[in-house]
């Protein structure tokens, strides 16, 4: 009885731990002079998905002139969600660090130069 008690304490501290240790980012490049964050009418959403301690990705890179049809992108987030950060948690070493994407594409209105 006292070894079953012991096992679940154990696994509980061990949940505790995954989730109390997962946390949220984000991390946003923009392409125009107007700072913004990711919102529900950003064009697209995506998974990215990396791993060995996030020094490799999994996917080939988005190809941001096909997502935005040709046209120049505002701004690119990518995030961390919490199940984003769960999993990786749970995962030992690394393998796995998925996250979460967002692609707002220009208008074309306002462009900033690459210099």
């Amino acid at each position: 009885m006292m070894l079953f008690m012991l096992r679940k304490v154990l696994l509980a501290t061990i949940i505790f731990t995954a989730l109390v240790m997962n946390g949220c980012s984000t991390i946003v490049f923009d392409n125009v002079s107007v700072e913004a964050s990711p919102d529900s009418h950003w064009a697209t959403q995506k998974h990215q998905i990396g791993g060995i301690f996030e020094l490799f990705e999994f996917q080939q890179p988005k190809n941001l002139e096909k997502i935005c049809d040709g046209k120049q992108w505002d701004h690119i987030a990518t995030h961390t969600t919490f199940m984003d950060g769960l999993i990786s948690q749970l995962v030992p070493y690394g393998i796995y660090a998925p996250k979460t994407t967002y692609t707002k594409c220009s208008d074309g209105s306002e462009l900033v130069s690459a210099k």
